[in-house]
């Protein structure tokens, strides 16, 4: 959708619970049109004062998504204590935080009906599956730059991939190989292809081959196997130029129009799945 052809943007201000603690939030709704979907944004693993994500939460809904963004627990207005350790037991948590800004836009008078997803952005990769896990009705999930690795192994890749200027996938092959066939494992490890050999909602995975954050090489090879092994509801796109995260140098419009047009696409047979009176799962 071009820029000229965008939605109004109307918002809503939202708190909403989870554990215990109070979230705050934003609602952004495309004005005028009943929205193509609705997402909440998980996010990644940075701190900065606040991860309400705005600027792609108000572009997506100006094009014609409904979208929930929020302070993760102990940032910002939400409550709550920060999780500042990468394990299950936070990653669950996060998830269950996710969980239950879906309900809030499954019960938003707007979006009856309207199929749900999440978008889950860095380590957001780790935290959407599992909150997929626990919303039946979740149509759809996109992780940009999600790790398919361990933590074991995203910490060992990040490492080493960080020490080389001007970052390719593609050029440094053979020496990321050989530094993730020794990766030394934590004991209280996380590996993600757990929850998502249980998934069966339209994934997909955008990723950057100049991302040395995670090991894209790695993360692809999982998804294929994965594929492979029966999630034909699996997919990638790897764009040679991209980093990590919502910062891809020279390539963020194709990307981002990419994974709009593949939402949309996903969304409209949801919808005409319970329209003829089919269910949602994962």
């Amino acid at each position: 959708m071009r820029a000229e052809s965008r939605s109004s943007v109307a918002s809503e201000d939202v708190v909403f619970g989870n554990a215990g603690v109070a979230l705050s939030g934003t609602l952004y709704l495309p004005e005028g049109n009943v929205p193509a979907a609705a997402v909440v944004l998980v996010h990644g693993s940075a701190r900065p004062d606040s991860l309400r994500m705005t600027a792609l939460a108000q572009l997506l809904a100006s094009d014609g998504f409904a979208v929930l963004t929020y302070d993760k627990r102990g940032i910002g207005e939400s409550g709550g204590v920060f999780q500042d350790r990468d394990d299950a037991a936070a990653f669950t948590l996060l998830a269950e935080d996710a969980a239950a800004g879906l309900r809030v836009i499954g019960e938003h008078p707007r979006l009856k009906g309207v199929p749900t997803g999440l978008i889950g952005i860095s380590q957001g990769g780790w935290v959407a599956p599992i909150a997929a896990s626990k919303s039946p009705d979740t149509a759809f999930m996109v992780l940009w730059s999600g790790p398919v690795c361990t933590l074991s192994e995203e910490l060992n890749f990040s490492a080493f991939a960080k020490k080389i200027r001007n970052f390719s996938m593609y050029a440094s092959a053979a020496d990321i190989r050989r530094r993730m066939r020794s990766v030394p494992h934590r004991t209280d490890d996380f590996d993600p292809r757990i929850v998502l050999s249980s998934l069966s909602l339209p994934s997909l995975w955008v990723f950057g081959g100049r991302d040395n954050s995670i090991p894209v090489e790695l993360s692809v090879s999982r998804l294929e196997r994965l594929i492979k092994d029966g999630r034909s509801n699996f997919e990638y796109r790897v764009f040679p130029e991209g980093g990590h995260g919502l910062d891809y140098p020279g390539s963020a419009p194709e990307a981002y129009h990419f994974m709009v047009a593949w939402i949309r696409s996903v969304a409209a047979t949801a919808a005409r799945r319970v329209g003829n009176g089919g269910e949602k799962s994962t």
